[in-house]
């Protein structure tokens, strides 16, 4: 069925951005965390431009490791849970190239596996299908950095490695099947055994199954950095400015920082709803328009107004922020459409890869 309607979406920003979320100081962890927030179904949904893919679900590469008596493998692993994480802090130090995402969620594994050797005091075979929940599902990733020069000439986060500590919180559930070449008691021997003992099997085993997971994410975080120059994630960025400003003239090449206070946006979409590969109905954004408004206050800053004169550069910034509303009425729009559009295009995006029947009762 062909339907066509308007999505309103209303944004109370407190600053622009080029990313759909607030821009941070790094070191600022009470920013970070509602940004990264923020990031977390728009970067799992997958960012095409960022060459970052999805991620929930996410593909496991086929995984081999031999482990305190226990030769395992999965293939074929696919976990899901990923968009619904929960940030729960955010470190990044900028001296030592270095941050750090602290997060948890509820997950499951699933994945042909073989299995022989022995799990703690228990001998074990199989191979068949594995079923694994984790109830939050606790990880620190660490990311070490360097920040390069991309070409473009730009400043560059480009991560080196990771690493990660993990912890199941609440509980695990394990079901294999064709246990024990499918023998009845053995197999509800094992499952019974594995689900008293969660916590030990998790912590014993659990490490490569969520590196595996790690592999993945990390290389998708390079994706995105490599993509992403840091002004664009920092709040910096480079102006030219040559002819007038209301009634003043102004020419300028240098520094911008800008600040808008209550920033509100509405976002209008218009979609419509289509099958996708799965056969069920999806969201297809077609196409946005908005308003916008800066409801409290806009302060700007540019450094090296008219080539440095210290009596002219004054004289506009006082200008610029004396007459805010109106700076911001007049010039808002081409600086908020660019922010509207990588907004639109992840919507797009995100719709895209969420069924509606994930999203709502419809």
């Amino acid at each position: 069925m062909f339907r066509v309607a308007c999505l309103v979406l209303v944004f109370g920003f407190a600053q622009a951005a080029v990313l759909p979320v607030e821009k941070c100081s790094l070191e600022d962890a009470a920013c970070l965390v509602p940004a990264f927030q923020k990031m977390i179904p728009i970067f799992t949904a997958g960012m095409p431009e960022a060459n970052v893919e999805a991620l929930d679900p996410l593909e496991i590469e086929d995984l081999a490791f031999e482990l305190a008596g226990l030769k395992f493998t999965l293939k074929g692993g696919v976990m899901k849970g990923l968009k619904t994480a929960t940030v729960d802090n955010v470190e990044w130090d900028t001296k030592k190239k270095f941050f750090a995402i602290d997060f948890h969620l509820d997950n499951s594994v699933k994945g042909h596996y073989t299995a022989d050797g022995r799990v703690l005091i228990l001998p074990i075979t199989g191979d068949g299908q594995m079923k694994l929940k984790l109830k939050h599902l606790q990880i620190k990733l660490y990311i070490h950095y360097d920040v390069i020069k991309n070409a473009d000439g730009k400043d560059v986060i480009k991560p080196k490695k990771y690493n990660f500590d993990f912890d199941v919180k609440e509980h695990a559930h394990y079901h294999l099947s064709n246990l024990f070449n499918g023998n009845k008691e053995l197999s509800e021997a094992m499952l019974s055994f594995l689900n008293e003992n969660w916590r030990q099997i998790a912590q014993e085993f659990g490490r490569p199954v969520i590196d595996a997971t790690a592999k993945t994410i990390f290389k998708n975080i390079v994706n995105f950095f490599e993509a992403m120059p840091m002004e664009e994630i920092a709040m910096k960025g480079h102006y030219t400015a040559d002819g007038r400003v209301l009634i003043l003239p102004i020419t300028g090449d240098g520094q911008m920082k800008l600040k808008l206070k209550h920033l509100q946006i509405k976002l209008y979409i218009h979609y419509d709803v289509i099958k996708n590969a799965d056969g069920k109905d999806v969201i297809k954004p077609k196409k946005y328009n908005f308003d916008f408004d800066v409801k409290e206050h806009a302060h700007y800053h540019l450094s090296n107004l008219f080539n440095g004169n210290k009596e002219l550069s004054e004289a506009m910034l006082s200008f610029l922020n004396e007459n805010w509303r109106q700076i911001a009425q007049e010039f808002g729009r081409p600086v908020i459409d660019a922010t509207a559009k990588t907004i639109f295009k992840n919507i797009v995006n995100f719709f895209e890869a969420m069924p509606m029947e994930e999203i709502a009762s419809v």
